[in-house]
């Protein structure tokens, strides 16, 4: 990613108009750090609230990635559930073909074996659906997750430089040499 080392060295050099000029877009990491950056914009040099804005924001942006997940899973969960009823329902029919062979032999096996198979396809598209639906799920959460740690690990280093505002160059934030 193009923003992390603009960003870092903005941070490094406590350059916080820079580092703002780097968050600008529509992404995970960029609207939460914006959020701590706009702080120390107002004037507030406490990185504590520049946190809670950046964990407001990140909740936030959570629920937006996380909203289609609900709809991955739910398809996922739920497609082997209707190719499953789609089975019952094509035995059935095979059931009540069965019973209509009548004394002499002569069955009704076309009819039978066709229900059999519309039972059976039934059951692959069922699994066809959920696998793809299941796979994008696992993968979607995995880079949500990822964004998510980036996203810390980022708002980390942008609170450790907010708490650095008012030290001298070569003094760590605490004042203690």
């Amino acid at each position: 990613m193009v923003l992390e080392p603009k960003l870092s060295a903005a941070i490094a050099d406590l350059d916080f108009i820079a580092a703002r000029a780097t968050v600008d877009g529509d992404s995970m990491v960029r609207n939460v750090l914006r959020a701590g950056l706009d702080q120390v914009a107002r004037g507030k040099k406490n990185p504590g609230a520049a946190e809670q804005a950046m964990l407001g924001v990140l909740a936030r942006e959570r629920a937006r990635y996380d909203a289609w997940l609900t709809v991955l899973g739910t398809i996922g969960n739920n497609a082997p559930f209707i190719g499953l009823f789609g089975m019952v329902l094509g035995i059935i029919e095979a059931f009540h073909h069965l019973g209509s062979v009548d004394i002499a032999g002569v069955s009704s096996n076309q009819y039978i074996m066709g229900a059999i198979g519309e039972a059976l396809v039934a059951t692959g598209v069922g699994i066809l659906v959920a696998i793809p639906a299941v796979a994008s799920y696992n993968w979607a959460r995995s880079t949500i997750t990822s964004r998510v740690s980036h996203t810390e690990a980022l708002m980390r280093a942008l609170l450790a430089g907010i708490g650095c505002i008012d030290c001298k160059p070569d003094q760590p934030a605490d004042g203690v040499l």
